[in-house]
């Protein structure tokens, strides 16, 4: 299952705490429980017609395109565009993809345990979005080798 999502990454925040009197709320912040239910609502109208969520082991592999730097001159544009350039800075990937299957669990898959494999890269782009192929165990290790060889 190919899911692409016209939504620029965010990455999983860490929980935040605030005392009401005598009780400690723990809570999310607003762009982490925004970005959670975009990503639910484009995933439900992206399996319209197709299968409802697994129960077993997959594999999944995903790439976060952030948007490129408007300092970026044009020739570090285009090397960002092809991958020459990536982002070494925060937020980190596995924030990223905390978020991300966080927000697929019981609508790609039934259990986020389920995941046995994950690769997963970040990269510029002009268009910031994620991509996300969820997949059998067995066909993931063809995903991964073909995309070391390109």
């Amino acid at each position: 299952m190919k899911l692409i999502y016209e939504i620029p990454p965010v990455a999983q925040a860490r929980p935040r705490f605030s005392k009401r009197g005598n009780k400690v709320i723990v809570y999310t912040t607003h762009k982490s429980r925004q970005f959670r239910r975009d990503i639910r609502l484009a995933t439900i109208v992206q399996q319209r017609n197709s299968q409802k969520a697994v129960n077993h082991r997959v594999s999944v592999f995903v790439t976060f395109y952030r948007q490129t730097p408007s300092s970026y001159s044009k020739k570090q544009t285009e090397e960002a565009e092809i991958g020459l350039i990536t982002p070494v800075t925060r937020p980190d990937t596995d924030n990223y993809l905390k978020a991300l299957l966080d927000a697929l669990s019981g609508l790609a898959y039934t259990d986020d345990k389920l995941i046995t494999d994950i690769y997963s890269r970040k990269r510029y782009s002009i268009r910031p979005r994620i991509e996300c192929e969820i997949c059998d165990f067995e066909n993931f290790r063809e995903l991964v080798l073909a995309d070391l060889s390109s």
